[in-house]
């Protein structure tokens, strides 16, 4: 009860079976996945379904006993498991076991410090986030290409005329030779035209920068007038 308080509620598990016959001349193995998990009894330690069961007898060797250990811990990886949700073949497993051992870390046998071997480790999992991060942005780019390409010539031919049509229609507006009918008609459009221009400009020269620059020009010219002013008067 201690232990299935720390599982998931939605946690499933693998069973790895492993045994000898006399009578076999050659190892059988089967890997199933079942379309759903099942309780069954007296197969497993805590009462989880079973998604998976791997199944290996042949002649009597101690090699399987390390065969059953090394399936284990693939199942321990989050790699592996997703790839053995979505394997379709033989092959799709293959190369799930072909990507654990290439993100895997193999030192030689030694007494090694576990405190040296964290950098290592801490390394290759960064490496590894960065690689998932390049193929995720890899296919979110070739998505965005794919809408693009998916795009109705229709609806692209809209957009430009509907630009088109706007465009034109702010140069007849803008235009000022265009004669308006009324007294001081183009001074009126100019001045309506530019009149947002102007605030800005009035306006922008009570900044900070705009004001520290004008008491600098004015110190600037005002203390040679006075010198000089001086000088010439005598």
């Amino acid at each position: 009860s201690d232990v299935m308080r720390c599982i998931p509620g939605n946690a499933e598990c693998a069973e790895v079976l492993i045994g000898s016959m006399r009578h076999l001349t050659r190892p059988i193995m089967a890997f199933v996945r079942l379309s759903e998990g099942q309780v069954i009894d007296n197969m497993t330690e805590v009462p989880l379904p079973v998604r998976f069961i791997f199944l290996l007898i042949g002649p009597a060797m101690d090699e399987y006993l390390e065969i059953g250990r090394a399936l284990s811990t693939l199942f321990s990886t989050m790699d592996f498991r997703e790839t053995a949700y979505q394997a379709m073949d033989r092959r799709d497993l293959l190369n799930g076991v072909n990507d654990f051992l290439t993100n895997s870390i193999v030192l030689p046998p030694g007494d090694f410090d576990k405190e040296l071997l964290l950098p290592i480790i801490e390394t290759a999992k960064l490496k590894k986030l960065n690689a998932k991060r390049r193929s995720t942005r890899a296919r979110s780019q070739n998505s965005d290409r794919t809408n693009d390409q998916d795009r109705r010539p229709s609806q692209v031919s809209k957009i430009l005329l509907t630009q088109m049509s706007t465009s034109s229609h702010d140069k007849q507006d803008e235009d000022p030779f265009q004669r308006s009918g009324f007294v001081f008609g183009g001074v009126y459009r100019e001045m309506r035209r530019r009149y947002e221009h102007y605030k800005s400009d009035i306006f922008d020269a009570f900044s900070l920068n705009c004001l520290v620059s004008l008491i600098f020009m004015f110190i600037a010219c005002l203390a040679p007038a006075l010198t000089f002013g001086g000088i010439i008067g005598k």
